[in-house]
């Protein structure tokens, strides 16, 4: 997945020039790799870590015996990008999961430029993220202009989950 605004291009994790695609960033779904190109900066980051953050739970939604509260905060997140289950979820290629892919890492960089931390622990980093996230974009409508659709209270709390230990 590449993070440049504007950015229409195909992914294939299996090309040799993934790196050289017209992006700041990009995540590889297959290795987990989150490359930062040369005009990279913390929002770049921020929206690979998007992507990285969805992949993961729905692989650890996936796996056998998986906690509840995990498989509840990823069918929450298929109920938001209108997927029917997670079965369905994993037999879609990745072109078929970009746009909710896209729809998930930018309402995360949505999310942290709000500046609400989940815990009283990651107030001094949200309140950075947010000084800077301000100097990258205008507001936060600008974010979700991007993303199509701003996160529910539902999906607001399984970004919450994802960043604060319980």
């Amino acid at each position: 997945f590449n993070s440049a605004p504007g950015h229409q291009g195909t992914f294939d994790p299996d090309s040799p020039s993934i790196l050289e695609q017209d992006a700041f960033g990009t995540f590889n779904p297959k290795t987990l790799t989150i490359s930062l190109l040369q005009n990279a900066d913390l929002s770049t980051w921020l929206h690979e870590l998007g992507h990285f953050q969805l992949a993961v739970l729905a692989d650890m939604a996936s796996r056998p015996n998986a906690p509840q509260s995990v498989i509840d905060d990823m069918n929450t997140l298929l109920d938001w990008f209108k997927v029917k289950d997670l079965e369905t979820w994993n037999a879609m290629s990745l072109e078929e999961q970009r746009a909710s892919h896209e729809k998930f890492a930018r309402s995360f960089e949505a999310y942290l430029f709000e500046g609400k931390a989940p815990t009283l622990d990651l107030e001094p980093v949200f309140a950075r993220i947010k000084t800077f996230m301000m100097r990258v974009y205008k507001s936060v409508k600008d974010i979700l202009s991007r993303a199509g659709a701003s996160p529910t209270p539902e999906v607001r709390a399984v970004f919450d989950r994802l960043l604060a230990a319980e």
